[in-house]
Parts: C-alpha cells; structure tokens; sequence
C-alpha cells in the first residue's frame, strides 16, 4: 500500500477511536487493527506486482555487476582486430614475397627464406584455427550455462506460481470476513490476539513470497537476455572459425605447392651430387651442405599440417640416344648439342660431361638406398633413404635433355671460362642454365 495511504487509514482509526466512549475501546481498537490487516493483505496481494516492478531485485544487480567486472578484464574488441589486421598484412607480405621466387630456379638462400615464409604462415593459421575452436568451444559453454540459469529460473518461478494466484483468490473469495466475524464474537482477548497473530505472519510470508517470485521473473528475464546473446556471439564464433579454416586451407595448399617443387628440387640436387660424386667430390659435399635448410624446411612443411609434398617417381621408358664429344643425350637434341660444343671448341672453350641416365639405373640405386618396395623405390621421400636418394623418373637426365658440363675434369663453376661461354651463346642453341647449379643446362632450364 503506498505511504500517502497507510498513513490516511491510521488517522482515521485514530480520530474514531477518541470519538467513541470508552466502555469498549479495548476490544473495539482490536477489531480496528485486524480490520487494517485485512486491508493490508488485500493491498499486498493487488499492488506488490506494481511496486515490484518499480525496483530491481538485489539478485539482478548483482548479476550485472558481475557481468561488468569479468567484461572489463578482457582486451577490447579494436585492440584485438587491430592485431589480427596487423598479422593479416604480415602475412599477405610474406605469401607476396615467396610468389616471386621460384622454387626450382631461384638461390638456395631465396628459396629456403620462401620456404619458411610459407611455413610460417602455416603455422600462424594453425595457431589461429585452435583459437577460433577454442573462442567457439567457450561461446557453446556460455550458451550452456546461460539456457541452464533460464531453465533453472523458469523451474523456480513454477513452483511458486501458483502461490500469485491462491493470494488473488483468497483475496477476491474470502476476504478474511469470516475470520473477522470469529475474533470480534470470541470472549477469549488472549486468543484473539494469537489469532491475529497468526493472521499477521502469514500474511508476511505470502508478501515474501510474492517479492520472492517478482525477483525470480527478472531473473528470469535476465537470463533469457543472456542467453540470447550467448547464441548471438557463438553463430559469430562459428562464421570466424569457417574463416580461419578456409584460410589455413588455403596456406595450406600454397606451402604443398611450393614445397612440391622444392622437393622436385632437392631430388634433382640428389641425383646431381649421386652423378658428380666421382668427376668432383669436392662439389658433390657442397652439394650435400647446400641442401641442409631446404630439408629442415620441409621437414617443418610436414609437421606443419602440409602433407603429399613429396611427389611419386617413376620409371620412364627407354629413349632413342645419341652420343657427341663423349656425352650421351636424347637423339632429339644430339645435333644443337654438337653444334654448341663445336662453336665453344672454336673460340678455345673444350667442355665434356654426362648426359643421359636411364631410369633403371636409378631405380637400382633407389632399391639399394631406401628398400625393394614400390612405395620405397618410387614414392618414399628421398631424405628417408640412407644415404639420400634421388626417385626414379623425375630428372631431366632421365629424359635424356639434361647434361652436367665439366670443363678440366671438373665440374663448372661461375668463375670459369666454360660457364661464361655458355652464358653468352647457350639459348641460341636451345640449352639453359639452372641458376643453383652452374654446371646443368637443360632444355627446359631444370
């Protein structure tokens, strides 16, 4: 009952109370008092909905305070999308960067830097793939909780329910007149004041319950709110964590690509050191100090998620050959080879070197190395045999469009006249050079 209210019922009691005689004011004053407990009751039953909703429960505010310190604690949303904005563009520099070095023809030093660009975005993806999944898997946690509270309110609220409606029935039936009727007839004052009482307490409790049951609703509502917005923020954790994967699949594919083409490159450098081991040994342990990066970056390739990078070889068919100057290549190309070494041989440049190996000569190689199964011999990566070995099939020697030049019983360096010579007048001949190795010219530059 508002104040303005009480306050006016209490006066009027007052002034009757002095207008009447005496004689019966004890009991007439009891009555009075169980007649303003009625209305109380009545009054708490029709008007605490409106007072509740006037105020927030203590449980409420809490809760949202609550809320507000642990949201406080994180790192803001512009911090943290300034600093995946800042690793995007780290990274985009990065890919730019190795797309413009070729794997099988650029510098060792060039390539083993692209490799582990590469390798390092794909490991950065991975990083923020687990993040997303993590992020995603506590936004189902929140969501879970958040229904449970709900559910657990909404529970509470039904079982005092049906405490709101037998108060407005009591209230609407039997306004206590009965009740009433019994203490104002009774002669026992000793027990017309227990019953009152009695009266007065359970009318306190049933307030209680009710303001207990006001507090529930907007707990209720709270945590329906909460729930939604749990949901709200776990579809958007879903969303950034298909972003993330695609990303990763995508870093993915581009370290596989590259790495392919570094392992086609470290096998070439393998079957280069296995065919210059006995013209120069010297050059063939160079060889073999050279490749070290390109191996741990590709074993890093593989622990980082990039699988199938190494390619299968294979055995190519027997081709038609022709031999000049003591070097055996594919009769297709024997005729510009001997006008090359000719033309050199005019201007006081003497080459000499090998050229053609079939596949079957690898292949035993491969079976000796790295063992006589068919994943073994053709598929196993070359860096598993012991010692490491070149697959079978996939040299430009095998195909008979390769030749290591040697020029004094060596093979050619940048500082000698050999490799100076067919720098200036090769490609007229249709043969280029793969700028890691000075000594291979080839018609495709491999």
């Amino acid at each position: 009952m508002p104040p303005s209210r009480r306050h006016a019922n209490t006066r009027a009691a007052a002034v009757r109370h002095r207008s009447r005689p005496k004689g019966r004011a004890t009991r007439q004053s009891s009555v009075v008092g169980l007649v303003g407990l009625v209305v109380l009751l009545v009054s708490s039953v029709w008007f605490a909905p409106v007072e509740a909703a006037t105020k927030k429960p203590t449980t409420a505010k809490s809760t949202k305070k609550t809320t507000t310190q642990k949201s406080a604690k994180k790192p803001s949303i512009a911090s943290l999308s300034a600093n995946r904005a800042k690793q995007a563009k780290l990274r985009k520099q990065r890919i730019t960067a190795a797309a413009n070095v070729t794997a099988l023809k650029g510098e060792d030093s060039q390539v083993a830097r692209t490799l582990s660009a590469l390798n390092g975005d794909l490991k950065d993806q991975n990083a923020a793939l687990g993040a997303a999944k993590r992020a995603l898997a506590d936004a189902e946690t929140e969501v879970s909780e958040a229904l449970q509270e709900a559910a657990d309110t909404r529970k509470a609220i039904d079982g005092l329910s049906g405490v709101r409606q037998a108060a407005a029935i009591d209230a609407y039936v039997d306004p206590q007149v009965s009740r009433l009727n019994t203490l104002i007839n009774t002669k026992n004052l000793a027990e017309a004041s227990r019953s009152q009482v009695y009266v007065e307490v359970g009318n306190r409790d049933r307030a209680d319950t009710l303001d207990q049951l006001l507090a529930l609703e907007e707990d209720n509502r709270l945590a329906v709110a909460k729930a939604q917005r749990a949901q709200k923020k776990r579809e958007s954790r879903k969303a950034a964590t298909a972003k993330r994967l695609a990303s990763l699949q995508a870093s993915r594919s581009r370290t596989e690509k590259y790495a392919a083409l570094v392992d086609d490159r470290l096998d070439n450098a393998l079957y280069e050191r296995e065919r210059l081991s006995d013209i120069d040994a010297i050059l063939a342990k160079e060889i073999s100090g050279q490749q070290r990066e390109l191996e741990r970056q590709l074993a890093a390739a593989r622990r980082n998620g990039a699988k199938g990078i190494s390619g299968s070889g294979g055995r190519l068919p027997d081709i038609p050959t022709g031999s000049t100057n003591g070097i055996v290549v594919a009769a297709s190309i024997r005729g510009k080879l001997a006008a090359m070494l000719a033309a050199a041989s005019r201007d006081g440049v003497y080459l000499t070197g090998g050229g053609y190996r079939s596949s079957a000569g690898q292949i035993a190689v491969r079976r000796r190395n790295c063992g006589s199964s068919n994943y073994a011999v053709y598929q196993m990566p070359s860096s598993s045999c012991r010692p490491q070995t070149a697959k079978p099939g996939r040299s430009q020697h095998e195909r008979g469009l390769a030749i290591d030049f040697t020029q004094n019983g060596r093979a050619l360096r940048r500082n000698t006249s050999g490799y100076q010579w067919l720098r200036l007048h090769a490609a007229k001949y249709g043969f280029f050079n793969l700028p890691s190795e000075p000594w291979h010219w080839s018609t495709t530059g491999r």
